[in-house]
């Protein structure tokens, strides 16, 4: 008798133990339980909430969203219909409650809370899940994956878009970055009949330049294939001006006291920046418009020596 006694206590010790347990873990499932997004555009989140406690009200839902993620002001909604609730923004923290006897969601409900929300920063978060009944709240993770689509960062730095230089291994200096993983980079130039892989962040330094003008692309990728590119265009010359005076002729004589100097200047690279003469004691240079013949000396009796001079833009 007295063991059959011990045991109805012990059953109901487990029954009651059971029950108890159902008001302190109160529960509920999530769905879905991961999305997928870009980032940097506006999203739409809308998770579902199952109340799996039979007959026992959620009075309070909270969605907390990552650092990373903003709130779309008014973009907030619920397929739920009651009355007396509030909804309430607080910093990453969106909360619907109801408070004064009422319920978000009620016992064996299936509601639905939507909002729209952006994310600058790609990779793997969580967005938390808070509901609260009588006996107290409950939390999961609603998982979030935010794919890149920002391309990688690129920039030549030198040489300088439209300059010139005489080194015909001239190094093509740039940098690059990426916010995840940078996976591939190639460089073309002038025809851009081929592609010279490279690696990403190693400056261009074993291409030797012909003279003229060239072009450089670099493209950079990364490990989701977002591509990015810089392009610069620069000009080789080493070559100095081409000068000639074609009268008067070398040692020759002449009775006129006010001979014109005729002569012809070109520049097959860069462009002529200056030219000048100097004649006799060659104390001063005089400048002159490069092309333009010398038609104002007046040269006294005797023997002169005169020498023209030419210098391009990059001072050959």
């Amino acid at each position: 008798m007295f063991q059959r006694g011990v045991k109805k206590y012990i059953v109901l010790f487990i029954i009651g133990f059971l029950f108890l347990m159902t008001l302190v873990f109160a529960m509920h499932n999530i769905t879905p339980s991961r999305v997928s997004v870009n980032q940097d555009v506006v999203n739409l989140f809308n998770i579902t909430i199952n109340n799996t406690d039979v007959g026992i009200n959620i009075t309070q839902v909270n969605l907390t969203l990552p650092a990373t993620f903003t709130f779309i002001t008014h973009t907030n909604g619920t397929n739920q219909t009651f009355t007396g609730s509030d909804f309430v923004n607080t910093s990453n923290t969106l909360s619907w409650s109801n408070l004064t006897g009422g319920y978000v969601v009620n016992g064996s409900q299936q509601v639905a809370f939507w909002f729209n929300a952006t994310s600058s920063t790609p990779g793997e978060f969580n967005i938390t899940v808070m509901t609260l009944n009588v006996s107290g709240p409950t939390y999961g993770n609603f998982s979030v994956t935010v794919n890149d689509t920002r391309p990688p960062t690129i920039s030549i730095i030198t040489p300088g878009n439209s300059t010139n230089s005489t080194q015909t291994g001239l190094n093509i200096n740039y940098t690059v970055t990426d916010q995840s993983a940078l996976s591939n980079c190639w460089y073309a130039n002038d025809t851009y009949s081929a592609n010279t892989t490279i690696t990403c962040g190693t400056n261009i330094t074993t291409a030797t330049w012909t003279e003229g003008w060239h072009n450089v692309t670099i493209w950079a990728n990364d490990t989701l294939n977002n591509v990015n590119s810089s392009r610069v265009t620069f000009g080789i010359d080493t070559t100095q001006p081409a000068i000639s005076i074609a009268t008067p002729a070398n040692n020759t004589n002449s009775s006129t006291n006010q001979l014109n100097i005729n002569y012809t200047v070109s520049d097959s690279g860069v462009g002529l920046s200056n030219c000048w003469y100097s004649n006799d004691t060659y104390t001063t240079n005089q400048t002159i418009t490069c092309g333009t013949n010398i038609t104002t000396a007046t040269w006294t009796e005797g023997w002169h020596n005169v020498t023209i001079w030419a210098n391009d833009t990059l001072n050959n």
